[in-house]
Formats: structure tokens, C-alpha cells, sequence
């Protein structure tokens, strides 16, 4: 799997998936991560709770299949 960039396609609406996350930790020190959002039309990215501000998604790319034994 690739990362798509969220300029080019954005993910299906509802769909959790992997994103790059760019913003700021305490306001100011520069941060970026990989967490897993999904994405409203209404609300844009959603995430449940992310301890940085200003936040930027530039890539996304599907949740990979989980393993298979630990498939249920």
C-alpha cells in the first residue's frame, strides 16, 4: 500500500485509515505522527483524542488487513 495525498483523493466517507498528522504539541514544538482517523464531509478528519493543535492530514492510506489468525 501506498500514502495517498489528501490533494489528491480523499478518503470514503466513515472509513477508518492510517494518516499523516501535522501540527503542534503545547502550542509551539513541531510535531508529526501517524494515527488512525476516519473522515466526514461534514466534519473533515475525525480523531478521538490527539494531544496537538493545528492540525494538518496531508496522506492517508487504508488500514491494512489484520493478520489472519488473528482474524475471527
Amino acid at each position: 500500500m501506498e500514502w495517498i495525498s489528501v490533494k489528491d483523493k480523499l478518503p470514503p466517507e466513515n472509513e477508518s485509515v492510517l494518516v499523516v498528522v501535522h501540527g503542534y504539541r503545547r502550542g509551539f514544538e513541531p510535531i508529526s505522527l501517524v494515527e488512525i482517523s476516519s473522515y466526514s464531509h461534514d466534519f473533515d478528519f475525525i480523531f478521538d483524542d490527539l494531544p496537538i493543535s493545528r492540525i494538518d492530514v496531508t496522506h492517508w492510506m487504508p488500514l491494512p488487513e489484520p493478520p489472519e489468525e488473528a482474524q475471527v
